[in-house]
């Protein structure tokens, strides 16, 4: 008989594997979005505005083509790296083992989802400013400007970099307990 743990990690793997899979086509979706516009083929995927103004990234393209270059690449990294993070949590959630949840595997592969957060927050915080300058070079300034969104990134980063630092000494006392016996 399975119990409530293992079934929850039975659902929050399927949720991972979907996770990773429509990230994975929208990390596609991003690379044949940039290339169409890079060739400059009209397409519905081509469509993208730049925060919520009326300049669209064909006219980006049109008018300033090195800072539609550094724009979607800001997008492709972005995505890449969430991309990474559902990986990751994928391969977390596969891997566990319910009878020695303890590893540094494990610690490791939470470590390192953190720091993919804290990465995406570099890159949302740039992108923001980016964006605010893009939106100078059309003169067209809208004064919603919110750094809100950013700051959860970090927040986000900052608990779980806490709780894989936990995971760590759950680690070193599941160590020290097997050499205790």
């Amino acid at each position: 008989m399975k119990t409530q743990t293992e079934k929850i990690l039975n659902i929050l793997r399927v949720i991972a594997w979907i996770g990773y899979i429509c990230w994975l086509i929208a990390f596609g979706m991003i690379i044949i979005m940039a290339f169409c516009l890079f060739l400059n083929i009209d397409s519905n995927l081509t469509k993208m505005t730049i925060q919520e103004s009326t300049i669209t990234l064909k006219l980006l393209r049109e008018k300033y083509l090195l800072q539609f270059i550094a724009f979607v690449g800001l997008m492709i990294l972005e995505t890449f790296l969430v991309v990474k993070i559902w990986e990751v949590a994928k391969n977390a959630l596969t891997n566990i083992n319910l009878k020695k949840p303890f590893s540094y595997s494990t610690t490791s592969m939470i470590e390192k989802i953190s720091y993919l957060i804290f990465g995406i927050w570099l890159i949302e915080l740039v992108s923001t400013f980016y964006g605010r300058y893009i939106l100078t070079l059309f003169n067209d300034i809208t004064e919603k400007f919110s750094l809100s969104t950013e700051f959860s990134y970090l927040f986000m980063s900052g608990i779980i970099y806490l709780i894989s630092q936990i995971f760590k000494r759950g680690v070193e006392l599941q160590e020290e307990n097997e050499l205790t016996v």
